[in-house]
């Protein structure tokens, strides 16, 4: 699909982050309108965070209209899958999956998920991540609509840090129609708020339980056939040193080795979680099924029981499955919530069609050295120009006056130079000695 010549258009300067004395402030970024056939495709953009400060995501907010949109993601990168230009179709969002993450997620079908206060998901200095991508996913349409994510971000160190742990599992550990896996948490204390499920498999249920002086807690129980995205928690979870998490991912069909060997893992769960500024975690997560002694001995007969409502995995859900619950979400009007904070900054970036003075802004904003430079520099010529102007039509104005004013001149006369009365009396007398010659001629 040609997009045309469209481009991303700076309607602010970077540097205005640095500036904003509120507290928080809201980054808009807006779809393109690509005035073309969409079919079930995804429009990817880009933006470059600062690197030189320190900042926090802290809220979300999508303004879609769910009859077009089918979701939204949000990733953070190191590098996205392309950079110029600042949007694509379809692909992927980062160019390695390695250096990506999946930070937040709406989703037409599930409840978005809401971060807690005081908790903040640090970018900027001193992280791997450079980049904000946003996927937008479209329905069938003739055009896309205008549709954004508002990123709510602040300079202010909060009291909690948001970051993410993963438990997987891969090929070794097969037992038919489900996968169990089990690990040993040894770090500082988090506090679990929201688990993203994923699979590459048709699956059923996937539970994940916190095992602490022989005393289980179920933390999540999903359903692997849903919409693979984040979901909130009921209760947040905390997870402490020493504790166990063990669980299991249910498969509707048995998996075979050969289907599995290309994979790199055949069930995951992202956890969501926040921690105390001043703790790191040692790890980042845990693979396969190292305690399957604690797993056989503490998992619950009910793991393998699938959700049949959002209710089922969150209270707060309503009592519908997915596709149910976004089937009466669909007559509702656009979405556009805003944020709770009166004090906080929005700053909006929007796409439109690349003129001259368009790709001059853009130049500017990337070089602003040499942009001052160039100012100063045609400032110089003007100056000059100037100048060479006022020199000129000073030298005209002299040579005007010079050639206007009236001057005493100074006569020769014989060879003495004397006034011009006396030029005429002198005059006088050579006329009467001329005529007294003349009369004595005879």
């Amino acid at each position: 699909m040609k997009v045309g010549r469209e481009s991303l258009i700076w309607v602010f300067v970077l540097n205005l982050i640095k500036v904003s004395s509120s507290k928080f402030f809201n980054l808009t970024m807006t779809m393109p309108t690509l005035n073309k056939s969409i079919n079930n495709q995804s429009v990817y953009m880009a933006l470059k965070l600062p690197t030189d400060e320190e900042l926090y995501i802290v809220d979300f907010h999508p303004i879609i209209n769910i009859q077009r949109v089918k979701f939204i993601s949000t990733y953070l990168c190191s590098k996205p899958y392309r950079t110029e230009p600042n949007f694509w179709l379809d692909t992927r969002a980062c160019e390695s999956v390695d250096q990506s993450v999946l930070i937040y997620e709406w989703y037409d079908s599930v409840p978005a998920v809401q971060w807690p206060k005081d908790a903040g998901l640090r970018v900027g200095i001193n992280t791997p991540y450079r980049y904000v991508v946003v996927n937008v996913h479209y329905r069938s349409s003739d055009s896309n609509d205008i549709y954004t994510e508002r990123i709510t971000f602040t300079h202010q160190k909060p009291k909690y840090e948001i970051e993410m742990y993963d438990i997987m599992t891969n090929a070794l550990n097969i037992q038919k129609h489900r996968v169990d896996f089990s690990c040993q948490y040894d770090s500082s204390e988090m506090k679990i708020f929201s688990t993203l499920f994923s699979s590459n498999f048709q699956g059923g249920a996937i539970s994940l339980y916190r095992i602490r002086n022989n005393q289980v807690q179920s933390i999540i129980k999903g359903n692997l056939a849903w919409p693979q995205t984040f979901y909130q928690l009921s209760n947040v979870t905390d997870i402490k040193g020493e504790d166990y998490l063990i669980g299991l991912c249910a498969f509707e069909k048995p998996i075979q080795d050969q289907m599995v060997k290309s994979r790199n893992f055949i069930c995951q769960l992202t956890l969501m979680f926040y921690i105390e500024q001043e703790e790191k975690l040692t790890i980042e997560g845990c693979e396969n099924n190292d305690f399957s002694s604690i797993s056989q001995r503490f998992l619950p007969v009910n793991a393998l029981d699938t959700p049949q409502t959002l209710f089922d995995i969150n209270p707060i859900y309503p009592k519908l499955p997915p596709n149910e619950w976004m089937q009466s979400q669909l007559n509702k009007p656009l979405s556009s919530p805003q944020s709770t904070d009166n004090d906080t900054q929005t700053i909006y970036l929007i796409y439109t069609n690349q003129h001259r003075y368009d790709q001059l802004i853009i130049f500017m904003q990337d070089h602003p050295l040499i942009s001052i430079l160039i100012l100063w520099l045609i400032l110089l010529v003007i100056g000059l120009v100037i100048l060479v102007y006022v020199i000129r039509r000073a030298r005209r104005i002299i040579v005007y006056s010079s050639s206007h004013i009236a001057r005493p001149t100074s006569v020769t006369v014989g060879g003495d130079t004397s006034s011009l009365s006396g030029w005429l009396t002198k005059r006088r007398f050579q006329q009467y000695g001329d005529d007294d010659s003349t009369a004595n001629v005879p």
